[in-house]
């Protein structure tokens, strides 16, 4: 109590809670629960249900404990913080550029720009290359990166880089810039997935391809000037393997042709030996039976055949009168001599 002016005053105590008012919240906070546990309910994500967009999965954890995989589409789960959701891509393809980097391609997909600090790379026979490339990869179980890689980025670009130098360490300068680049991509794509394979990335790597390979920049020229060596010495030794080539085939037409006539020639005089022998044979058979009317008979034969050619011809008789015949001449007279 206050006195002031002979006037006294009493504050007011809390008084009991008027019986209407306690009824009032009564029926009011049911209402407001029913309101929070339907948002909390039916809100997506956090509620009952939850949606998978296209392209992505989604994995259901159940107080932090990883279930099933979800796959797009409606979805139902216990509401949070009891079971959560975390959507992954799943069809999205990556790029990493690793030595260059440009703009990302599309909206839906992800090129990370890398500029190595160390820009070059030793190939086996201790020659160093400039070497940009890319990776193109993709995530049929990309919650594994979330959950078993704290750093993503920074793992597939060091494995990037690591398969890439341990395949061009095992290849010549040559064979990386020229001959066998097709080779260098397919070992380092092989190589760069087995190690995301053994930390359990859960991605898939599809393309490594070379974008530009050249020699450090201080010795660019001279490089140049091998590599034109190298050319022209494979154009000389081309031609002169054609050159060899055309005499060579040349030369195999005249043996073929020689060797043809040979065995013809061969076959002539074999031929001609053995009627020669079949026909001796013959006449033996008949010499045997008849000789003085087989002896006579071959006489004839050889003179028909000397005779035509014979322009004069000389007679004797026993008495040594030596007769010229001269053939050919009209009359066919002879002159006589003595002898």
């Amino acid at each position: 109590m206050d006195d002031t002016g002979g006037r006294t005053f009493t504050a007011p105590g809390p008084g009991p809670v008027p019986g209407w008012r306690i009824a009032g919240w009564l029926r009011k906070w049911p209402l407001a629960l029913v309101i929070v546990l339907g948002i909390w309910f039916f809100v997506p994500g956090s509620g009952l249900w939850y949606t998978v967009p296209a392209a992505l999965q989604g994995r259901v954890y159940t107080l932090g404990a990883p279930g099933p995989i979800a796959d797009p589409g409606l979805h139902f789960k216990l509401p949070s913080p009891i079971q959560t959701v975390r959507l992954f891509p799943h069809t999205r393809v990556d790029t990493i550029q690793v030595g260059f980097a440009t703009q990302p391609p599309t909206r839906d997909a992800q090129t990370l720009g890398y500029t190595s600090g160390i820009n070059y790379v030793l190939t086996n026979d201790q020659n160093l290359l400039h070497v940009e490339y890319t990776v193109q990869y993709t995530y049929p179980e990309s919650w594994k990166q979330w959950e078993n890689i704290e750093d993503f980025g920074a793992l597939i670009r060091g494995a990037a880089e690591a398969a890439m130098r341990s395949t061009v360490a095992s290849h010549s300068v040559d064979e990386v810039l020229t001959t066998q680049k097709d080779v260098v991509q397919r070992e380092a794509q092989a190589h760069l997935q087995e190690l995301l394979k053994a930390v359990d990335a859960g991605v898939q790597v599809f393309n490594v391809q070379l974008q530009s390979v050249a020699p450090p920049e201080p010795v660019r020229d001279a490089f140049a000037e091998v590599q034109n060596a190298i050319e022209t010495r494979s154009t000389l030794v081309n031609q002169a393997q054609a050159y060899q080539n055309a005499k060579l085939a040349e030369a195999q037409g005249e043996v073929a042709k020689v060797i043809a006539e040979g065995e013809a020639y061969a076959a002539e005089r074999v031929n001609k030996a053995q009627g020669d022998a079949a026909r001796f044979n013959q006449l033996y058979e008949e010499y045997r039976k008849s000789p003085d009317v087989t002896r006579e008979r071959l006489y004839n034969e050889m003179l028909q055949q000397v005779l035509p050619s014979v322009k004069e011809i000389y007679i004797t008789d026993s008495h040594g009168v030596l007769q010229q015949l001269k053939l050919g001449q009209s009359g066919g007279q002879g002159t006589g001599s003595g002898g």
